[in-house]
C-alpha cells in the first residue's frame, strides 16, 4: 500500500485537472457497474444456476463434512503402525 499512496500523491500533485476528473469519473462508473452487476448476479442469475450446479444446502453439507471427518479418522487409525516410506528407503541402503 505504500507504493499506492506514493503514486496517488504523485498523481494528485502532477496530473492535469482534466485527467484527475476523468479518473474520478472512471472510478465512479466502474463502482456503479460493479454494484449493478453484483445485484443482477445475486437476484437473477445465481438463483437460476444454483440448482444446476448442485450446491448443497447447509444441513447436507454439514452431514457430508462429518462423514468425511469420520472416514479420515478411521484411515488415520488404520495407518498407525505402518512404516514411513522414507524409513523403508533407509533400510534399503543398509542392505547394499
Amino acid at each position: 500500500w505504500e507504493t499506492h499512496e506514493l503514486m496517488s500523491r504523485q498523481f494528485d500533485l502532477y496530473a492535469p485537472a482534466v485527467v484527475k476528473t476523468g479518473a474520478r469519473n472512471v472510478r465512479h462508473n466502474l463502482g456503479f457497474l460493479y454494484k449493478k452487476g453484483r445485484k443482477l448476479w445475486v437476484k437473477q442469475i445465481w438463483p437460476v444456476l444454483e440448482p444446476h450446479l448442485g450446491v448443497p444446502d447447509e444441513k447436507a453439507a454439514r452431514r457430508q463434512k462429518l462423514k468425511d471427518k469420520k472416514e479420515a479418522e478411521q484411515k488415520k487409525k488404520a495407518a498407525t503402525g505402518q512404516r514411513r516410506k522414507s524409513a523403508e528407503f533407509r533400510d534399503d541402503e543398509d542392505e547394499m
